[in-house]
């Protein structure tokens, strides 16, 4: 890659979490969870050229969404991402906000997974 320069990108690492995250597999979604945990945590210490975007949370979070009709935790693990997305942007530590279709992924889990109280609390 070094000859041509070319390097990851924000739309590189996004189609490598999906590829996790499409899976519907508990430990498939987790390690996109685990990648994406990973880009935070270089942009953070700034070690990253670019910012995980909100395309990248949301693959994350729908692979969670998926995973919710068989697995009732995931919904939860998609809420914790939001809460976090929400923590970290409120911090300042990125300048990435929770949009609509955050907020619908995240509602959508706890409707897959039959937790009518907390989908509504999303609301």
């Amino acid at each position: 890659m070094d000859e041509c320069n070319a390097k990851p990108n924000c739309q590189s690492f996004t189609i490598y979490l999906d590829s996790f995250a499409q899976r519907s597999h508990k430990e498939s979604v987790e390690e996109s969870e685990r990648i994406l945990n990973r880009l935070l945590d270089l942009h953070v210490n700034g070690q990253l050229e670019f910012e995980p975007d909100v395309v990248c949370w949301t693959t994350v979070i729908r692979g969670y969404t998926r995973l919710a009709k068989k697995r009732r935790v995931a919904a939860e693990k998609a809420n914790k991402l939001l809460d976090k997305m929400i923590n970290m942007y409120d911090e300042g530590q990125i300048t990435v906000k929770a949009d609509n279709i955050v907020y619908q992924s995240v509602f959508n889990a706890h409707c897959n997974a039959g937790f009518m109280y907390d989908a509504e609390r999303i609301l």
